[in-house]
Parts: C-alpha cells; sequence; structure tokens
C-alpha cells in the first residue's frame, strides 16, 4: 500500500511504499502548502503506485498505454507551472512554452499525430517538410527542439518509443535569408498601425523599427535598456550577441519612436525572457502571409533589408558589415575605427525610402 505523507524538512508531499522487500518513499514535487488533503494528483500518483505492485505480484506484463496529445499537452502545461512555483523558469517562458504546444498541436494532427505512440520517422519527416515550407530554419529548429523535450519527458517515464524529433541536425540555409521586396515592406509598415489587441502591440511595433532602422537582431532588441541609448547623440550601443558588440546611429523615426516608447521598470524595452521570435513569426503568420508575400519570412529578415538598404545608398561594403556588427575578425581589425556617427547622414538616406504610418 502507498501511503501519503508530510515532511517538516519537505514542502512537498511525500509517498511511501514496500516494494521488493524494501521500503521506499519518494518526494511528488507538488507543494503541500500546509494542506491536510492531497491534491487528485498526489492521490493519482499512490494509486498508480499500488497498481503497478499488484500487477507485478501477480505476475501481469504491462503494457504501455499511449495519451494523446491533446493530454500530454496539458500534462506539460502542469509540468511548466509547477516549474514556475519552484522557481526553475519564468512565468513568461512558461506561458511562451505553453502556447507553442498549443500551436503547433493542428500542424502535428494534420501529419497524422494524434497520440504519442504515432510518433514515427515517417510522420516527424512529415512534419519537418511542412515546417520547412512554413518557417525560416531557425525557428524550426527551435520548434522541433520544443517537441523533442514534450516526448522525451514521456520517455523518461517509462514510455517506449524512440524520439525522433532528436538528431534530426536542421541547419540555417543563410541562402534563404533574404532582404523584403519594395510591396512586402509597404504591407509590413502599413500593418503595423492595425495590429490586433490580442498581440502585443507594442513590442511587435518595437522589433520592427530597431530591425528595419538598425539591423538589430531579436536578441539585441531583447537586451536592450534604455541605459544603452544616448539620445543627445543618437547613438545606440547594442549589447553582446554572439560575442559582437556595435553602435548604431539612430535615424530620425526611430529617435522620435523610442522617445515616446515607454521603457519597462527594468529599464528594457520588451520583456528580455519571452520568446518574441515566436511572436513576431505568429503575427506574420497570421496577419501578413499572402498572396505569395513573406514567404520564408523570420524577423532576421528585416536585418539582411536593412543591411541591402546601406549597400544600395553607396555605402562601402566595409563600412556597412561595422555598421551592423555582422563582420569577420580581420574586417573588424581593418575598420575599428569607423563609427557609426561618422556616417549618420549616409544612414538618414539610405532609410529615408521607410515611411512608417
Amino acid at each position: 500500500m502507498a501511503t501519503i505523507s508530510k515532511r517538516k524538512s519537505s514542502p512537498f508531499w511525500q509517498v511511501s511504499w514496500q516494494e521488493n522487500n524494501r521500503q521506499r518513499r519518494q518526494s511528488t514535487g507538488v507543494r503541500h502548502d500546509g494542506k491536510r488533503k492531497p491534491p487528485e494528483a498526489v492521490r493519482r500518483i499512490a494509486a498508480a503506485i499500488e497498481e503497478r505492485i499488484a500487477l507485478n505480484q501477480f505476475g501481469i506484463e504491462q503494457a504501455w498505454q499511449s495519451i494523446s496529445l491533446e493530454q500530454a499537452i496539458k500534462d506539460e502545461a502542469t509540468t511548466l507551472n509547477l516549474q514556475v512555483k519552484l522557481g526553475k523558469i519564468s512565468d513568461d517562458r512558461s506561458l511562451a512554452l505553453q502556447e507553442e504546444h498549443k500551436r503547433l498541436q493542428p500542424m502535428l494532427t494534420k501529419c497524422g499525430i494524434v497520440m504519442l505512440k504515432d510518433l514515427t520517422e515517417e510522420t516527424a519527416a512529415v512534419f519537418l517538410e511542412l515546417g520547412i515550407s512554413k518557417w525560416a530554419a531557425g525557428t524550426l529548429k527551435a520548434r522541433v527542439g520544443i517537441l523533442a523535450k514534450l516526448w522525451q519527458r514521456h520517455i523518461d517515464n517509462g514510455a517506449p518509443m524512440k524520439n525522433h524529433w532528436k538528431g534530426q541536425g536542421i541547419e540555417a540555409n543563410h541562402a534563404k535569408k533574404r532582404s523584403l521586396t519594395q510591396q512586402e515592406l509597404d504591407v509590413l509598415l502599413a500593418e503595423l498601425a492595425n495590429i490586433p489587441d490580442n498581440l502585443p502591440k507594442r513590442e511587435i511595433q518595437y522589433l520592427t523599427m530597431m530591425g528595419l532602422f538598425t539591423g538589430a537582431r531579436v536578441a539585441m532588441c531583447q537586451r536592450l535598456t534604455e541605459s544603452m541609448v544616448d539620445y543627445d547623440k543618437r547613438l545606440i550601443q547594442f549589447p553582446t550577441v554572439k560575442k559582437q558588440e556595435h553602435t548604431s546611429h539612430m535615424h530620425q523615426q526611430l529617435y522620435q519612436f523610442l522617445m515616446d516608447y515607454p521603457t519597462r521598470a527594468d529599464g528594457h524595452y520588451i520583456e528580455p525572457h519571452r520568446n518574441w521570435s515566436s511572436r513576431y513569426s505568429y503575427w506574420v503568420e497570421s496577419r501578413l502571409r499572402k498572396n505569395g508575400l513573406f514567404e520564408g519570412f523570420s524577423h532576421h529578415c528585416l536585418r539582411v533589408t536593412f543591411n541591402t538598404l546601406m549597400l544600395e545608398s553607396g555605402l562601402p561594403e566595409q563600412v556597412t558589415m561595422e555598421i551592423i556588427g555582422h563582420q569577420s575578425p580581420e574586417a573588424h581589425k581593418r575598420y575599428k575605427d569607423i563609427k557609426a556617427q561618422k556616417y549618420s547622414e549616409d544612414i538618414e538616406s539610405a532609410l529615408s525610402a521607410l515611411k512608417v504610418r
């Protein structure tokens, strides 16, 4: 018989049981918060232990029962919420992962994955093929990683199956990274004023402005704080990303936007730990992708667009590499004295075609 108890030295419900002539005790990871009656989740754990012991005692083979994908996602949400309470992950991270699971469920179902056991090498390949057509390689890699963790949790708990999400070797195809067409630019800038209320409007506007007017990556936008922005000199000193840091000129439209933008209490412009790449891609996929526009789009396309506008303006390639902070070590050494402020007029002219409404 499995016994549920509390210990003074632990904030979690404990389960004790006798098995193979040994007394065992294990924490459930569920907090008791001083309550007398254990919750349903703890009673289910104890019942499952008793059932397993009884089946073993009578020599009855136990077959693994696959649960539905829907139930697995619900269980994962419970686990994530528990990790938030334990301080292992932030609340924003938990919500972001739960949103990703719900977003991926219809696509998994479309690929024939309704139960956990439906994951095979073939169904995983179907998902990857569909994902490649919808997302940039980096986005697909991140989402496959999320699915790998979801399945691995059940495999670690005894599910006799292979995690086909692992070892896919998805690599970013740099040849696919492209700048936006003029039509896509027009649509993107026009839609900035029409972002629906169910999406983070200010944050999407911020990520768009930073990408187009400085070539900043999402990670750079997330880590940027108000102390890194010099409004008098109109310069932005970006934090180190990929072992690189650089200073960027602040275009007049970006200057005005940031002046009016309300920063957070911690000085950041947006929540630094949230999955903004996913949220931004969702906005484009749900609102802008139609009539052949924005195929293979990711936020990185804004960075490529910025660099393209710089090059088309006549600025030397080495200068644009310094401005965007995307140079080889050799180029960095040769042009280490180039300052963003020196080319401020050229940058203003190059970005003059971008009209935010």
